[in-house]
């Protein structure tokens, strides 16, 4: 009877550790599906939602931005890949230099994910690092350099995604405060890729934008439910869901979540050429007035699109304004303020280097470099004579 009784308890014991498994199997599938259209920004898959809802404190499931009021996000400081750390403690990508200068020649590198490294593991395959060593190595053995700055330091502030309306806010709100003395901009792609025909359209980006990338972990009692893959999914499935959609912080979603202070379609303003209340050159001309009211000097990069991307080839308005947007730099820097690099789609060979519409590899990144680097030559040593 006893042995009965025993067998009958194993054989429970059996039953239900084998339903925990299927059940904890059938959550940690049911987010892996659910995380296939990750947010590349927030890093919200259903599994880090479940990170952050448990308040992990492993770097490696930090979210990949952080929220800031001024500043609308940044890079989420100690960011971790791959055992990689991808952002500094300060808040951007690759090494943190010091707030005060320490008798260095500082450059700051600002621009979207062109100038972030997207697809890029390590934060040296990106431009800027691969500038700095390409800068540091040129000038080492250079005495006239020498006697004035004991090297050069490449900081690179590219942010994913990031529009003009955010190089502006950044640079005034915290780059600024770096002093940098000189500024290499490449902007456009992510201004040209929010859509001119959008009737919800605002110059402030509002419609655009949605910055709550964060979430406030649970309380104890609920966040040790999050332990278990099924009822991570339950919980999130039940009242997260807008917080697992990769693009509900991008959007319009059909409710007005902002003031709708302006009545223009962005693409009348383009066909008319009325850059009164267009965006994009506004906020271009008032990030180069307040670099140089900080006397740097601005090196201007075009934004180059990939001539074999299918995007690129089907999206002729995405082209049209990418060519409007450089023919803006090249005039600011006709106009004697900057300097304008001859950066084209036949610089580098796209086939072999592109990865998407406008991201390149680490080697393609290495020849942009080289490209860069050699007007950044020039303008340091036109400063090393005045």
């Amino acid at each position: 009877m006893r042995g009965s009784r025993f067998q009958k308890f194993i054989f429970w014991l059996i039953l239900v550790f084998i339903v925990i498994a299927i059940c904890e199997g059938a959550g940690y599938l049911a987010m892996k599906y659910n995380s296939r259209g990750m947010d590349f920004l927030s890093n919200r898959t259903y599994f880090r939602i479940r990170d952050m809802l448990m308040d992990n404190k492993n770097p490696e499931t930090f979210p990949k931005y952080l929220s800031q009021p001024y500043l609308a996000y940044i890079p989420f400081p100690g960011y971790t890949k791959n055992g990689e750390q991808q952002h500094n403690l300060s808040g951007y990508r690759g090494k943190a230099v010091p707030l005060t200068k320490d008798g260095n020649y500082r450059i700051l590198c600002m621009g979207g994910s062109t100038t972030y490294g997207f697809k890029l593991d390590r934060f040296e395959e990106a431009y800027p690092a691969q500038l700095d060593s390409l800068l540091n190595l040129y000038f080492a053995g250079d005495a006239a350099f020498k006697s004035k700055y004991k090297g050069i330091e490449v900081m690179n502030a590219g942010l994913e995604a990031g529009a003009s309306a955010e190089e502006l806010a950044q640079y005034i709100f915290k780059y600024h405060y770096y002093k940098p003395d000189l500024v290499i901009l490449q902007t456009g792609l992510n201004d040209a890729l929010i859509d001119p025909q959008d009737t919800s359209y605002q110059p402030d980006y509002t419609h655009y934008r949605r910055m709550d990338f964060n979430l406030k972990p649970l309380p104890r009692q609920s966040a040790y439910l999050m332990h278990s893959y099924f009822f991570s999914y339950i919980i999130i499935s039940l009242f997260y869901t807008d917080a697992a959609n990769p693009f509900y912080y991008f959007e319009q979603d059909g409710t007005a979540k902002y003031a709708r202070w302006n009545t223009l379609n962005e693409d009348s303003l383009i066909k008319h050429g009325n850059y009164e209340y267009y965006a994009f050159p506004h906020n271009l001309k008032s990030l180069i007035s307040q670099i140089k009211m900080d006397s740097a000097q601005i090196l201007l990069v075009p934004s180059v699109l990939n001539p074999f991307d299918k995007m690129v080839k089907e999206n002729e308005g995405y082209r049209n304004r990418i060519a409007l947007y450089n023919s803006m730099l090249r005039e600011i820097a006709n106009n004697g303020t900057g300097v304008y690099v001859d950066f084209t789609a036949d610089s580098i060979d796209y086939a072999r280097y592109g990865m998407d519409d406008c991201h390149l590899t680490a080697k393609g990144e290495q020849l942009k470099a080289r490209l860069i680097s050699h007007k950044a030559i020039q303008l340091i040593k036109q400063e090393l004579v005045q």
